[in-house]
């Protein structure tokens, strides 16, 4: 059951970035995305205890990801994720 859906259209992070939301064949250019697979994970698996320790120490990580995930935020890009989710 889906209770929730969140998404960002365009580059959020620069002023222009609304500019993207029409683009095609645009892609993720990141090499490992460390929120998807804490998103396969249903963004647990952890002990709550090492949590705050495993998100200090993979911070640049995440920063890198979230940075990839706007520069990749399409219209085409977020309809091909709905069709993946249904």
């Amino acid at each position: 059951m889906i209770i929730d859906v969140h998404a960002h259209l365009g580059d959020i992070l620069h002023a222009d970035g609304g500019k993207l939301i029409d683009r095609k064949g645009i892609r993720k250019k990141i090499f490992y995305d460390v929120i998807s697979n804490s998103e396969m994970m249903l963004h647990g698996g952890f002990p709550e205890f090492m949590e705050e320790w495993l998100y200090h120490r993979l911070y640049p990580m995440v920063t890198r990801a979230s940075r990839a995930r706007n520069a990749a935020a399409t219209l085409e890009n977020m309809q091909k994720s709905m069709n993946r989710s249904e």
